[in-house]
């Protein structure tokens, strides 16, 4: 630094200093501040006493003041902390103790508000300590203990509101809610100061303990009129507006707590039930999700949720929920009833029973509990009881339209279709705009083999609803019955012009576009579902699969995402998006996919099944087979695991359990073609030409032009030495069935014929047509590699790795091929590959680029790894000589490599241990 800028920057600091120099003790702003609270003026003073704390820190009149301010905005954590500060900066017990108590209890510290110490205070200090502490024991449970503190406070100060509040706290335990007593100390306390409001808010409790709501919002409106930052009581009154159906006072009561206090579990309790009687069921769902963060104080926030979560159609979530409520209120009728109500969706109608049970027992006239337990009786197939609850339902509510209708939908479910006529008549003559009803009778028209009566069904109610859509629903179901797709198009065309976002018409337009091929109209319709329900998860699965036959991976996997993000606990979105990982070339994206399921989710067979399967693309065998072992005891009659374990023993190399697995597959589906295929495949590897015969007749007797059995007689003709026989097989299974798989046979055998150039351009230009497609990237990248092309492989392996951040064999050979170019590159990709998918291959590749960054010691250690697990392979021997040779290990390494070439193994690399060997010596 030259002297002009030394000078610059000293008479900086120089006048930094000089401006500090006025008021460096900050007690001009804390005069300030006195002089903002005197006037009202709060968050001024809040502003001049952070200035002043600024300005010197260990203001003790700044902290205190602060403190104060903090704890009657209700921000306790803060005035605990400035408050703490101040006693250590020597502010006095007998100030600062009294409010650190009361701040303690607000923030339920319990253990640091018992840790205050008494000694030395005195007279109404010594009270408001002790009392708080006993408020403390007494929210601990405590009574007895609670009862010393709070008389010992009342004698110290018998006529501090703080204190006489404690003793009608501890009154009202002591005579087990006798609030006529607690009433009488509120009153003296109110003589006192009208205008207390910790004391208003007791007596709100109480009549609302009493169910007297108007007093009870009267008394929190009083605390509020006293003290308008009482979070709590602002909280407590939006919930008593909601009982008196007084939405716009609660809606108020919300804004404020939304605008003060916004993350707390009691502003998105009493936010989130009024965005459900709005209709605002998903950001409902947000609002409570942070509520139930203290479910215990909050347990009807689990109902809600469970609610909430049925009616968005995450059956999965809204059950979790609803027995976590139950856990907390097992009695409760509402949230019995809503479980059960699950439980009968989901077909499990024995716990659905066990939860219904007990409710019909205590009111036998609870009309949704009958509903229920018919529900389940006619699950279980017990007609006649669950029609007899259903009419004692309609006997009970005789003027119900809904009641009739659901009777008439029972006989009509049961093939009473006669019998059903008369109640869903009767619900109709009840309300002649009931369209649940309307609906019944087409359908009871339908059953009853009669489209004409029907029709005239619809038009009837198309006359009562000229403006609804449903009618124009209900003619095109009638047509599609009738197989009228024509018709059937223009019915629903009606119904989506009267609302264009219909679910029912938009789903069926979308699906007679998918049958006739017209995939992108298709796409359309579900997009104006998905409009207005951006969430349905029906929806997002269908365009899920119709991205699937679009041959879209990457829209499919977004759909995927979308749903599975909608309701996190479905299963079939995970196992969809597994098994599309599983057929790019990502068996490792699966546990990632399925792991965040439950254990009830975990244990379906469809999970296991692709858990397995995953498994057995990683080639992890032991739990492959312990997974198919599990399904097949799940489900013993299905011959698929049966043949997915006999690929299992295939990996395993236990070839008679393979045998024995295809043919009990093969025993109990005779048509089923994987495990034959896969039979004929074992006897070619086992040189049984004889099974190869007979396996080879019996699948071109069952599917002679199935692709899979034209690569089967390929592979048989080039065996029999014909390999332009083999070829025309192969290509005519490719053109059968354009695969990367089948594609990749006829590059491979053009390959092998010589024909390098075509197999390669055949490769490059599949890839330009399905340029995500992993296993073809991996091929055409050897191939670069067995070409000299070392910088395409590069770039080859390197785009793998954009579509399969996790592709060992990509990370692996790059670590091989980068070894002399950029080893620290090298080094990254080949440690990668062994924390993957740690292998023999893997470990050699990470030993040499080891061995060239100059890592010797770790390189001998990863090469003995390497050979502990493929000790007769004789590249790794190569190398682990050549490691030798260069860490003082040359005696060894001359014995390694005359004994690897000895051999009659060819390699490689034998030309450079030849070499090598010669330099040794």
């Amino acid at each position: 630094m030259n002297k002009l800028v030394r000078t610059l920057v000293l008479g900086a600091w120089i006048g930094i200093l000089t401006a500090c120099a006025g008021d460096v003790s900050g007690n001009k702003n804390v005069e300030e501040a006195k002089e903002h609270l005197a006037a009202g003026k709060l968050n001024a003073a809040v502003i001049e006493l952070k200035n002043a704390l600024q300005k010197n820190s260990d203001n003790r009149e700044a902290r205190w003041l602060l403190g104060e301010l903090y704890f009657n905005r209700g921000v306790y954590a803060d005035a605990v902390k400035e408050l703490v500060k101040a006693r250590e900066l020597g502010k006095a017990d007998e100030v600062v103790l009294p409010l650190l108590a009361k701040s303690y209890l607000a923030q339920m510290d319990i253990e640091s508000l018992q840790s205050l110490s008494t000694d030395g205070l005195t007279g109404n200090a010594r009270a408001i300590v002790l009392a708080a502490q006993g408020q403390g024991v007494l929210m601990s449970g405590r009574a007895m203990e609670a009862a010393d503190f709070i008389r010992e406070a009342v004698v110290l100060a018998p006529r501090a509101p703080y204190v006489l509040l404690a003793k009608a706290k501890l009154q009202g335990v002591e005579s087990g809610g006798d609030w006529n007593s607690v009433r009488t100390i509120l009153n003296d306390i109110l003589e006192l100061d009208p205008n207390y409001a910790p004391a208003l808010s007791l007596l709100g409790d109480i009549e609302l303990q009493g169910l007297n709501s108007k007093g009870a919002e009267e008394a929190y409106t009083k605390a509020l009129a006293t003290d308008d930052s009482r979070l709590e009581d602002r909280y407590k009154r939006g919930l008593v507006r909601l009982q008196e159906e007084n939405l716009k006072g609660a809606e108020e009561d919300a804004a404020y707590l939304l605008q003060r206090a916004p993350k707390t579990p009691g502003t998105q309790y009493l936010n989130g039930i009024l965005l459900l009687k709005e209709g605002k069921i998903k950001d409902a769902v947000t609002a409570l999700d942070v509520a139930r963060l203290d479910e215990n104080r909050y347990p009807m926030s689990l109902f809600y949720l469970a609610s909430a979560h049925q009616l968005l159609g995450n059956p999965a979530q809204a059950e979790d929920y609803a027995y976590r409520f139950l856990a907390i209120a097992p009695n409760s009728v509402q949230g019995r009833k809503l479980l059960a109500a699950m439980k009968v969706a989901s077909g499990e109608n024995d716990e659905a029973e066990e939860l219904i049970r007990p409710v019909i027992e205590s009111n036998k006239s609870d009309v949704d509990a009958l509903n229920i337990l018919a529900n389940v009786f006619l699950s279980q197939g017990k007609t006649e009881e669950g029609q007899s609850l259903l009419a004692k339902v309609a006997e009970l509510q005789p003027d119900s339209p809904l009641a009739q209708t659901r009777l008439g939908a029972s006989l009509l479910a049961s093939g009473d279709v006669t019998k059903s006529f008369e109640p869903i008549e009767a619900a109709l003559k009840l309300d002649p705009n009931f369209k649940q009803a309307d609906v019944l009778l087409v359908s009871a028209y339908l059953r009853q083999g009669n489209p004409e009566a029907a029709l005239k069904a619809v038009d009837s109610f198309e006359t009562r609803n000229p403006n609804s859509a449903a009618p124009h629903n209900l003619r095109g179901e009638v047509y599609l019955a009738q197989k009228k797709t024509v018709d059937a198009r223009e019915a629903f065309q009606r119904a989506v012009q009267i609302a264009a976002d219909d679910f029912t018409a938009n789903d069926r337009l979308a699906f007679l576009d998918i049958s006739e091929g017209k995939y992108k109209e298709a796409r359309k319709y579900y997009d104006a579902i998905l409009g207005t329900q951006p969430d349905h998860l029906p929806t997002l699965l269908k365009q899920a699969a119709l991205s699937e036959l679009q041959k879209d991976p990457e829209g499919m996997e977004s759909f995927l995402q979308r749903a599975m993000e909608a309701d996190p606990k479905a299963v079939e979105p995970r196992v969809m998006l597994a098994r599309l990982y599983l057929s790019r070339g990502q068996p490792e994206q699966v546990p990632v996919v399925l792991n965040e399921l439950d254990q009830k989710g975990q244990s379906q067979p469809d999970v296991i099944n692709v858990i397995g399967l995953s498994y057995l693309n990683r080639a992890d065998y032991p739990n492959a087979r312990l997974a198919f072992e599990r399904l097949i005891g799940l489900r013993p009659d299905a011959p698929q695991p049966h043949h997915n374990l006999g690929m299992v023993f295939r990996g395993l190399g236990e070839t008679e359990k393979e045998r024995l697995e295809f043919e009990k597959a093969i025993e109990m589906a005779p048509s089923f073609l994987e495990p034959r295929i896969e039979l004929t495949r074992m006897f070619f590897r086992l040189n049984d030409r004889a099974g190869v015969e007979d396996a080879l007749a019996a699948l071109k007797k069952l599917a002679p032009e199935h692709p899979e059995v034209l690569q089967l007689q390929a592979v048989k003709a080039m065996r029999d030495g014909k390999p332009s026989e083999s070829l025309a097989l192969s290509k005519q299974a490719f053109e059968k069935a354009r695969t990367s798989r089948n594609m990749l046979v006829v590059a491979q055998q053009l390959w092998t014929l010589g024909e390098k150039s075509e197999s390669l351009s055949m490769m490059e230009s599949w890839l330009k047509e399905h340029p995500g497609d992993v296993p073809v990237m991996l091929e055409v990248g050897a191939a670069y590699v067995a070409t000299g092309e070392e910088d395409k492989a590069i770039k080859q392996y390197e785009a793998v790795l954009d579509a399969s951040p996790k592709n060992v064999l990509a990370l692996n050979n790059l670590g091989w091929l980068l070894r002399e170019r950029d080893t620290d590159q090298a080094l990254e990709y080949a440690k990668q590959a062994v924390d993957l998918g740690q292998t023999a291959q893997t470990l050699d590749t990470l030993a040499i680029v080891l061995l060239k960054s100059g890592d010797r010691v770790k390189a001998q250690r990863t090469i003995e790894r390497a050979l502990s697990m493929a000790g007769d392979d004789p590249a790794i021997i190569y190398h682990s000589a050549l490691i030798d040779s260069q860490s003082d290990a040359s005696e060894e390494a001359v014995n390694k490599l005359q004994k690897l070439l000895s051999g009659e193994k060819d390699f490689p690399e034998r030309k450079d241990a030849e070499r090598l060997l010669a330099e040794l010596k």
